[in-house]
């Protein structure tokens, strides 16, 4: 197929994370209070040093600093040696940082605390097994949990976030298509990670009850409407439709879709893995595929994905749609 031209270097993990709809803010950006030189980084890492950036919004209270303490010590030294970036905060709350070292070579660092932790230790198992399945998503190189952090260090993923890339649609959507219907062909019966609606009805609900859940983070379309009002819709229509399911990615937007210039997919911020039905999974991409190129490209899509387009269900597409709203 044609190259797919990206406008930044191959080799990254996106920089941005849960990009839902159009408007939608990308997540929060680095705060500034947060001192950007890596050399103070490197400088703390390398010490017993108290003092320490900020953390950002979210995370605990105001004057609560950033968990470097409490990583292992060999953990610290590893670092202490290397260029430590901050970029962005991934999905589920953790704190993300590319790592480079002498050499040029990436990877990259995620750290939760509090209440984060599970989220980050559920993308640990759920990526690794992922890998084992021979998809193409990080490889774990080393991870640490306890009651006060988690952490991993992954490697990075050839490609750049389908967002960011300027090849044709044709070509990407080809791509989007044939990497997730390579996710969605794996055997269920080997998934031991569930992620059907009952479990995304429940997690929900925990989610706006710890008011995790922004109504003014919804879709145009859902607008004045209160997450429990929009939890109470979406939880009458659950019983509309019988699942057919699969082994999805659970957050399947253009950010967490890699794509590299041979048109080969790639995978991340894959907490979410598991088996849902395949509208998890198509709802949210005819989503980004519509805010993207335009919404007379969702017919590729589905043609190239394997789906007769005329059995699209758009009242499926609308319920996991609204139900991805709660996350």
């Amino acid at each position: 197929m044609p190259a797919i031209s990206c406008f930044c270097p191959s080799t990254v993990f996106p920089l941005r994370s849960h990009l839902r709809y159009r408007g939608r803010e990308e997540g929060p950006a680095w705060p500034s209070n947060l001192e950007p030189n890596p050399s103070r980084l490197m400088q703390f890492l390398a010490t017993d040093a108290p003092v320490l950036p900020r953390r950002p919004k979210g995370w605990g209270g105001k004057n609560r600093m950033l968990p470097f303490h409490l990583l292992p010590e060999s953990w610290r030294s590893y670092l202490a040696h290397r260029s430590i970036e901050p970029i962005q905060s991934g999905s589920g709350g953790a704190l993300v940082y590319r790592i480079r070292d002498a050499s040029g070579s990436v990877r990259f660092l995620k750290i939760a605390v509090e209440k984060y932790i599970e989220d980050l230790n559920q993308e640990i198992k759920r990526t690794t097994w992922l890998r084992a399945q021979r998809i193409n998503v990080p490889s774990i190189l080393q991870a640490t949990a306890h009651a006060e952090v988690a952490a991993v260090l992954m490697s990075s993923v050839d490609g750049q976030p389908v967002e960011d890339c300027s090849g044709s649609p044709t070509d990407i959507i080809n791509a989007v298509a044939r990497g997730i219907a390579q996710l969605h062909a794996l055997p269920v019966s080997s998934c031991p990670y569930n992620e059907d609606v009952s479990i995304r009805l429940a997690r929900a609900q925990e989610e706006i009850a710890q008011g995790r859940v922004s109504p003014r983070e919804f879709h145009e379309r859902n607008q004045g409407v209160s997450p429990w009002d929009l939890l109470r819709h979406v939880q009458y229509t659950a019983t509309n439709f019988r699942e057919d399911v699969v082994v999805v990615h659970g957050d399947a937007t253009f950010s967490n879709i890699l794509v590299n210039s041979a048109g080969q997919i790639g995978f991340v911020d894959c907490g979410h893995c598991g088996k849902a039905d395949r509208y998890v999974d198509l709802a949210l991409i005819s989503t980004e595929i519509e805010d993207h190129f335009g919404e007379r490209w969702i017919e590729p899509f589905l043609t190239a994905y394997g789906l007769n387009p005329s059995s699209w269900d758009v009242s499926k597409a609308r319920f996991f749609s609204d139900l991805y709203e709660l996350f």
